[in-house]
């Protein structure tokens, strides 16, 4: 899904990132745009893997420091941007929660390389851009070595925080959830109010969660459903062991008809108490 967007600020520029930004373990890709109209042309130029976060990752490209990827494609934004053209940034999470016999299958790691190929291939066939990617691409073969590993490990990296950071909400941004039987008991599942939909992004999105109790806190992530109700407002949904544990910390600290306590802290963030 589209994710971020490249804005041009003076003589620099820097992500918009309107959904996923808490994303962690996400496959992304970059799409260059030129021309307008019936003449405008979008390509696939870098496709990457972090176990990171989207936003954090996307710091690295901003900043552009190390020797690897990061300069490479910040450069490359940098030039195509003073050419007039744009960039989008597509992002696909961790929503599908996969397992076989309760082993997680890492599906966006397992499709880097795949598409990797597949857009190496498309592009020199249609005519477009070479991929910037140099391991699991071909055409880069020879240059696939130590810069590959330099590819990885800027990836990995924790980075500062964006330089233009989500404002905060206000202390208005609480409201209450009552744990009703057999609803929010037994469910893994929270209702978003209308004055706070603005704070979520798109259906599929993943939301960062931080469960707060007298033993401490556990961080998990909800997927955002917005088909689930008629006014399309979010719905936040526990899958997997992300789901496990919600339930396991709601039973261990709360009873039915307890009303629990949910803040919006950020952009898809929200603490619950």
């Amino acid at each position: 899904m589209l994710s971020a967007q490249v804005k041009p600020s003076n003589n620099t520029w820097s992500f918009s990132i309107g959904s996923n930004r808490h994303a962690a373990n996400v496959l992304y890709a970059f799409v260059f745009h030129s021309g307008e109209g019936d003449e405008k042309l979008s390509s696939v130029v870098y496709i990457g893997h972090t176990r990171k976060s989207f936003g954090n990752r996307m710091c690295g490209y901003q900043y552009g420091h190390g020797k690897g990827v990061n300069s490479r494609m910040h450069r490359a934004i940098s030039e195509h941007l003073i050419a007039g053209g744009g960039v989008d940034v597509f992002c696909m999470p961790n929503t599908s929660r996969m397992s076989i016999q309760d082993i997680p299958v890492d599906l966006a790691a397992g499709l880097e390389y795949g598409l990797i190929q597949f857009y190496a291939e498309f592009n020199k066939r249609e005519g477009h851009q070479l991929l910037f990617n140099l391991a699991g691409n071909p055409a880069r073969n020879l240059e696939a070595t130590a810069a590959a590993q330099d590819e990885q490990v800027e990836e990995d990296l924790d980075y500062a925080s964006p330089t233009s950071p989500p404002a905060k909400p206000r202390e208005s941004s609480c409201f209450p959830q009552v744990l009703r039987d057999p609803g929010f008991w037994r469910q893994r599942i929270i209702n978003v109010p209308t004055s706070l939909n603005s704070w979520f992004g798109d259906h599929d999105g993943i939301v960062l969660v931080k469960l707060i109790a007298k033993t401490g806190s556990k961080e998990v992530s909800a997927v955002i459903n917005r088909n689930a109700q008629a006014n399309r407002m979010p719905r936040l949904i526990f899958t997997g062991r992300d789901g496990d544990i919600y339930q396991e910390w709601k039973h261990s600290n709360h009873e039915i008809g307890d009303s629990i306590s949910i803040c919006v802290t950020d952009s898809d963030s929200i603490t619950i108490t």
